[in-house]
């Protein structure tokens, strides 16, 4: 298998970004920060899609890790090579996991292929995304070596087919499950639980005995206690009865000294203002329209003066104006009109030839007439001087009745303020009488003030007196209580009491209850007892089944330790010079040690330097055994960072020598 060429379109940080690879060693050497892991993580993603899209946690969730940090198109395209035939894959991983689209391309055709489903890489490479990352996928914050999983071993044994070594990790942690769940030896195991319950349920049953006894007992008690709190409820009654007479009696009290009293000293000034009696607010009112009616009246006459002055000023100007003017008689004018008319009909009378002559000079005869009629009527009709009489006439008797009606007003207005000892003035006559209804008022509400507390003293005296004349006699009906009495103490053993009654009868819904289940638990228990000796006959068989599977596997594995030993030693050899095929040892469970110091040790104490050197030699080594033919690409994300100037020679030489059988892409800074 090989990659071809990829097109990262939007990938965390990298954003339209295209490369090719080729056969061999692929070295792309870029900054820190440029995006060389993400571009491992990419190449990762296209074959076995996102990852922890569910989860919360941000380093486990890949499509938060890896959305495009310009919010554009989030994936892009990778082409590889496999079985003689180019594929191009096609991802958008969208915002959601149902957003995301998938296709994979025959490169030849452009058509969309059926070779492979949404996760190319487990048909590819014949391994689950957890394998790849153990094998093919190389970083260096996972370089330690952690051992194998199902799928690798029985790549590693070639019967991936099988499915054998696949299923064995489920079947063992179903054992275990079973095993864990259902465990004598832990608290939370079904067995542990069903010894602690058989315990109880007899522990139970045991004490169970002496019910009908306890019952009796019980009973007996609550009777007491019942008939102690019948007495207490009759005394606290009689004292509550005590307590709310005398709570009446001082309420009352409180009542009378609190009771509203009016300002008598004031009340005094008012009477003697209204000896005549109190007017009414109506008569006031009256009397404040009198005060405007008759300032109303006085600006009328104010401007009727104005007005006859005008007239008078008017006519004198007039008189002046037609002074040497002449006037034209009438008369000529009225003897030309009758002569030319007479004329006029004389020659219709008389006819012949002086007709015409008689027409003309009637005619203007008449003409004559008119004109001079016309100008002595203008003449007589001129505007004459105005005399004015008429008009000054009328506002003068305007004013004489205005001035009768004040006059009217003002002695009945005196006529009233005299009663309440109020000089009249026009200047403040509405002012005194404003002053006069609100005294009126404030009068009127004083008085009834004064009265509504005479009558609510009187009623609450009268009230009063029954009240106490009750309470001397509930206190002779009681003679054990006094006026000093509280009811606290007795509420308080009342409420105590109450406590004791219901514990009791708790108690004895309890016995009830264990009485009617104590057959129950015997039923229970022979029941229970039943289920733990199954359980326990069948965890025994199911422990030796996980012991005998445990045992075949590690059997099954054995076989196949010699060649991925065989190749580790190879690896290790090329990148330390080391050829000793003792330093390490590999068990069936393909765990891996060093010797050191005489003795074997596990690999998880040697130093970061060493143990990335023997985390890539057994990676390749079980590459080498698992894949015969089709050999994957390696991704590796800088897996030699943490190795010295001593042992990087013998790396280069190492990737010199895997990139002969692998496509290799090593991702560096350096």
């Amino acid at each position: 298998m090989k990659l071809i060429s990829c097109h990262i379109e939007n990938f965390g940080k990298l954003s339209n970004v295209d490369l090719d690879f080729k056969t061999g060693l692929n070295d792309i050497c870029k900054d820190n920060g440029w995006g060389k892991s993400t571009l491992g993580a990419f190449i990762r993603c296209m074959f076995y899609g996102l990852e922890g899209s569910r989860k919360k946690v941000y380093a486990e969730n890949e499509r938060t890790m890896y959305q495009p940090w310009n919010g554009g198109f989030f994936g892009g395209s990778l082409s590889f090579e496999v079985g003689g035939k180019e594929y191009t894959i096609e991802r958008d991983f969208g915002k959601k996991d149902k957003d995301m689209t998938f296709k994979i391309l025959d490169s030849k055709t452009g058509l969309e292929s059926k070779d492979f489903s949404e996760v190319p890489g487990e048909e590819i490479f014949g391994v689950d995304r957890e394998s790849f990352m153990r094998t093919a996928f190389i970083s260096s914050s996972d370089i330690r070596y952690e051992g194998i999983n199902s799928s690798i071993g029985a790549k590693v044994g070639s019967v991936s087919q099988k499915g054998d070594l696949e299923n064995y990790d489920r079947a063992a942690a179903e054992i275990a499950s079973f095993l864990n769940e259902n465990s004598p030896r832990r608290k939370t195991g079904e067995l542990s639980k069903y010894k602690e319950s058989i315990a109880q349920l007899e522990r139970d049953i045991s004490t169970s005995e002496d019910l009908d006894k306890r019952l009796k007992d019980v009973r007996a008690n609550k009777e007491k206690e019942e008939e102690k709190l019948r007495r207490l409820e009759d005394k606290n009654k009689e004292i509550r009865e005590l307590g709310s007479l005398k709570t009446e009696v001082d309420s009352l009290e409180r009542s009378l000294d609190t009771l509203p009293k009016a300002d008598t000293s004031r009340l005094r000034v008012l009477e003697d203002v209204f000896k005549n009696g109190v007017p009414e607010e109506k008569t006031v009112s009256e009397n404040i329209d009198k005060i405007n009616s008759i300032q109303g009246l006085i600006s009328k006459n104010e401007n009727l003066e104005m007005l006859i002055e005008t007239e008078e000023e008017a006519a004198e100007q007039a008189a002046q104006n037609n002074k040497g003017r002449n006037s034209i008689s009438p008369v000529p004018g009225v003897l030309a009109l009758i002569l030319g008319i007479a004329a006029i009909i004389i020659a219709f009378v008389l006819g012949g030839t002086i007709k015409v002559a008689a027409i003309i000079i009637g005619a203007l005869l008449a003409v004559i007439g008119v004109v001079v009629l016309c100008i002595s009527l203008t003449s007589k009709n001129a505007p004459a001087p105005a005399a004015g009489g008429v008009g000054i006439d009328k506002y003068k008797q305007n004013i004489k009745a205005n001035n009768e009606d004040i006059r009217r007003m003002e002695s009945d207005i005196k006529d009233f303020l005299k009663n309440y000892g109020i000089q009249y003035s026009r200047l403040d006559a509405e002012n005194c009488l404003y002053d006069l209804k609100a005294k009126a008022k404030e009068f009127n509400d004083l008085k009834k003030m004064n009265d509504s507390s005479a009558e609510s003293t009187q009623s609450l005296r009268k009230e009063l007196d029954a009240k106490k004349e009750k309470l001397e006699a509930y206190l002779e009906a009681h003679p054990g209580l006094d006026m000093n009495s509280g009811s606290e103490e007795f509420s308080q053993e009342q409420s105590d009491s109450r406590n004791v009654i219901a514990r009791y009868e708790h108690e004895i819904q309890e016995i009830l209850e264990g009485m009617d289940m104590l057959q129950e638990q015997k039923d229970s228990l022979a029941e229970m007892k039943e289920k733990q000796e199954q359980l326990a006959k069948q965890y025994e068989i199911v422990e030796k089944t996980g012991e005998f599977l445990q045992r075949a596997k590690e059997n099954f594995v054995a076989e196949y330790m010699s060649p991925v030993k065989d190749a580790f030693d190879k690896y290790y050899s090329i990148m330390t010079g080391n050829l000793d095929p003792k330093e390490f040892r590999i068990d069936a469970n393909m765990n891996i040690e060093r010797k050191e110091e005489g003795s074997y040790h596990n690999i998880e104490a040697q130093s970061t330097g060493y143990s990335a050197m023997i985390g890539l030699c057994i990676r390749l080594a079980l590459l080498d055994v698992m894949y015969d033919n089709e050999k994957p690409a390696v991704v590796m994300d800088d897996p030699l960072s943490g190795l010295d100037a001593r042992n990087m020679a013998g790396a280069k030489k190492f990737l010199d020598e895997i990139s002969k059988d692998y496509q290799v892409i090593y991702l560096s800074c350096r």
